[in-house]
């Protein structure tokens, strides 16, 4: 006879029983809800031409299209079908910016400049490219800040912006509007020059007006964006609000000078930022804050079942810096570096905290600090590889933390806390890329079911303080009842193995 173990899923099974009952009723309520609500009325503009034009032929270009919609009547070959909210749908192909030059604002040369709330609709990201083609960036939104609109821009790749110098927003500037961009990818803006200009990838928030612009970022990816004189590579943010949900900002970079607030992937001024299930992951910048930063005491970051890895700053806060209110629920933050260049002038790898920070659930370990204490201050200064300047620190439990100075608020063992242990992280996978959890992790099982909540603060539309936390980074179900405990960190593994004895002859 022969005998094996067997990996059964028990955990699995019995978190099953647990915590799918409650999601697959609000399932079936919002279902009967979508059977039950009407279908909105659209007036559907259809893109025919790859060419970009706008003129009096046949065809439909997508400027001609949105000019349709910008005035209200046909342009060219572009039909309108239908009444109530603008869609325009826009087939597969590569669309490049070629009429004119930048600086214009009414949609007739340079970028497309929407004046009325409309959505763009695309065939896939892969499938549908909208190419600034160096010319200009790729959409200005409401450029006279003269009206209240809302664009919704779907399934498309928007890159190769290069606006005019002294311009934000490399591929998209959103000022004082409600911006979505949901499945789709923004990548490759620049903005060059020595003018401080912002958001390499976007730029959104205030103007002159007294609405604040909002931007969604929704199962999309920002991606190698850069400010070459300015603050946030892939997205900047002026006293406005973002939501980023199931997304993935990556690869972008703010080269502002050294020992300047700048954030690399994302960059908060004065505004409020939400985050759930995304990473942030490679980001750069010469300033402070490789990964995003939260700059000002009126900014709020509210950041939850997301991971923060592999960026790096010559400055201070490799993965966040937060002068702010900043909240983290089930975040992992690791590898990450401060001092990049190791000239001296930075502190903490993972997060360097000036404001006021609450964790609750979260993983920062191993991030690098390359600031040398042989060098100054005669070696009285600590390295600050994880957390540095921890005065405002406030634990709200369940939290494994490496290497952390200057507080006395997180204590090994208080609040269940763990400092100084590993997690023992798996290598990163998945989508948005997170790092697993090995079995023998002691991050494991630690938050009991009624304290698997989140936390958060000011307005946030993602998830509320004290709301049950029911899913990871990727959808895998976190317990609500006290069968199982739930995970530290962002990623709550599908289920747990046990080994049961088979027998086969």
């Amino acid at each position: 006879m022969n005998y094996f173990s067997l990996s059964l899923p028990i955990g699995k099974l019995l978190r099953g029983t647990a915590v799918f009952l409650l999601p697959a009723l609000l399932f079936l309520l919002l279902f009967q809800q979508m059977k039950a609500a009407p279908t909105a009325v659209q007036a559907t503009i259809t893109v025919n031409t790859t060419v970009d034009e706008l003129n009096s032929d046949s065809d439909c270009s997508l400027r001609e299209a949105i000019q349709s919609a910008n005035t209200g009547s046909a342009v060219a070959g572009c039909a309108i079908s239908g009444s109530g909210d603008y869609v325009i749908s826009v087939p597969a192909g590569s669309y490049f910016l070629t009429v004119g030059s930048a600086d214009e604002d009414a949609n007739a040369a340079g970028d497309f400049d929407i004046l009325v709330s409309m959505t763009i609709q695309g065939a896939g990201a892969g499938n549908t490219v909208l190419d600034a083609n160096l010319l200009d960036r790729v959409f200005d939104i409401d450029p006279a800040q003269s009206n209240s609109i809302t664009v919704t821009l779907a399934s498309i790749t928007i890159q190769n912006g290069r606006p005019p110098q002294g311009s934000n927003g490399g591929n998209i500037r959103n000022v004082d509007d409600v911006l979505t961009v949901q499945d789709s990818v923004v990548a490759d803006g620049r903005l060059t020059g020595t003018e401080i200009t912002n958001g390499g990838g976007i730029a959104s928030g205030s103007g002159v007006s007294t609405q604040l612009g909002v931007l969604n970022i929704i199962n999309s990816t920002i991606e190698d964006n850069s400010s070459t004189f300015g603050s946030g590579g892939g997205i900047y943010n002026d006293w406005g609000t973002v939501n980023v949900s199931n997304s993935v900002i990556v690869g972008n970079s703010a080269q502002v000078i050294s020992g300047t607030s700048s954030g690399g992937g994302l960059s908060n001024i004065g505004g409020t930022v939400n985050i759930l299930n995304s990473a942030i992951l490679n980001n750069e910048s010469d300033g402070h804050s490789g990964g995003v930063g939260n700059f000002f005491s009126a900014a709020v970051m509210n950041i939850a079942n997301s991971t923060i890895s592999g960026n790096r700053t010559n400055g201070s806060g490799g993965g966040i810096r937060n002068s702010g209110q900043m909240y983290l629920t089930n975040v992992t933050i690791t590898n990450n570096t401060a001092d990049f260049d190791a000239q001296f002038g930075g502190f903490g790898g993972g997060i360097r905290n000036q404001g006021v920070l609450h964790l609750k659930g979260s993983i920062i370990y191993g991030n690098i600090d390359n600031y040398s204490p042989d060098v100054i201050n005669n070696g009285d200064e600590p390295l600050q590889p994880d957390i540095g300047d921890t005065t405002g620190l406030v634990s709200e439990g369940y939290n494994m933390l490496g290497i952390i100075t200057g507080t006395t608020t997180i204590t090994n063992g208080v609040n269940e806390d763990l400092v100084g242990v590993d997690p023992d992280l798996g290598s990163q996978t998945g989508s948005p890329p997170y790092f697993p959890l090995s079995v023998v992790s002691p991050a494991l099982n630690r938050i009991p079911p009624v304290n698997c909540t989140f936390v958060s603060t000011g307005t946030n539309p993602l998830f509320g303080d004290g709301q049950p936390n029911l899913f990871d980074q990727v959808g895998n179900g976190r317990p609500d009842a006290s069968i199982q405990r739930c995970d530290i960190g962002a990623l709550e593994p599908p289920y747990s193995f046990i080994f049961v004895p088979f027998v086969s002859n």
